[in-house]
């Protein structure tokens, strides 16, 4: 493991940090099975995301935002990924 895993001072941990590996996960399983699923997530995330960003709202909105910005990450990632062509092609 990182010798920063359990650093006190790091930006993300916690639930924060789990969701938004969530929603890579989750991002990027929907973007190779059903790319046009991973766009609308990726979309949706960010958008949510956004917008609880941008009104610094606090508490299990902030963990939902986290979530989000999985989503849009994982999205981005795994369209990158599918240009390079490192991503299989799933037949539908």
């Amino acid at each position: 493991m990182s010798p920063a895993s359990y650093d006190p001072k790091s930006g993300v941990q916690g639930p924060a940090a789990t969701l938004t590996m969530a929603g890579l996960a989750l991002s990027l399983f929907l973007t190779v099975y059903r790319p046009m699923f991973g766009l609308i997530a990726g979309v949706a995330g960010a958008v949510a995301a956004a917008i609880i960003f941008v009104t610094k709202a606090k508490g299990n909105l902030s963990l939902v935002a986290r979530l989000g910005l999985g989503l849009a990450m994982g999205a981005a990632f795994a369209y990158g990924l599918d240009a390079i062509g490192v991503l299989p092609r799933v037949a539908p």
